[in-house]
């Protein structure tokens, strides 16, 4: 695989192979998102399945950001990682996705998103599992006034939340500065290890991914909560979210 050029703190850049293209467009997929930039804060379960949704969209250009490194405990949830132990997370991911469609282009950051990150994108996706990483995430998507989609699983369930400029912050939605004050932080799917999490992250990076669409077409955007429940009869469920925010 070809190396491309440094961007900035000396990410790892994967690009096309040589002479090899993207996928094609066909009549049944005529959509382009090759103009895309898009940032995947963390590289764990959901960071796993929402780089490959990227991926097979075709979004131009993706920059992975996680200074973590792969663990035997992340094997069960964290699907890429199978040969990877005691790797980086955001280069391993940023590897393998970009196999999976050489077309886009993969930027690794091995680093913590903090207050000193800065960036231009069109979308967010937040897929971290604490809330004060998410908190510096939402105050950085209002103040660049980025769409910002934020996911979150445990073995039985999780949500998706949706901030869009004009629209209230996640953290009007969810309250994020008064749960990162919180002693227990994590959210990780590490203490709950049940068999079932791979499924739940792979329901909530999905409609993760699907937001991300919405977005990029302006059709029927998500204004609230949209979640999936093992134990509800219904599985599925929304909760809107009414008024604004002085971020909005």
């Amino acid at each position: 695989m070809l190396m491309g050029e440094e961007v900035s703190e000396d990410p790892i850049i994967y690009n096309k192979f040589s002479g090899i293209d993207g996928k094609e467009k066909t009549e049944e997929n005529d959509t382009d998102y090759s103009g895309k930039k898009v940032l995947v804060v963390g590289a764990g379960a959901l960071g796993n399945f929402v780089a490959m949704g990227l991926a097979e969209l075709g979004v131009g250009k993706v920059d992975i950001i996680d200074d973590d490194t792969i663990e035997d405990t992340n094997l069960n949830r964290q699907i890429l990682y199978y040969d990877s132990v005691g790797k980086g997370k955001a280069k391993t991911l940023a590897r393998k996705t970009g196999y999976m469609n050489p077309g886009i282009s993969i930027n690794a950051f091995e680093k913590k998103f903090d207050e000193n990150f800065d960036g231009n994108y069109d979308l967010i996706f937040d897929c971290v599992d604490n809330f004060a990483t998410r908190a510096l995430m939402s105050d950085f998507a209002a103040r660049k006034k980025i769409p910002l989609v934020s996911g979150g699983t445990d073995w039985k369930g999780g949500q998706v939340a949706v901030y869009v400029p004009g629209k209230a912050c996640l953290d009007c939605q969810m309250d994020l500065k008064k749960s990162a004050k919180k002693r227990d932080e994590s959210q990780s799917c590490i203490y709950a290890p049940n068999p079932s999490v791979i499924f739940t992250n792979q329901a909530i990076a999905g409609m993760m991914v699907n937001e991300a669409v919405r977005i990029f077409e302006n059709t029927g955007i998500l204004r609230g909560r949209r979640g999936y429940d093992s134990e509800m009869n219904g599985r599925l469920g929304k909760t809107d979210t009414t008024g604004e925010c002085e971020h909005g």
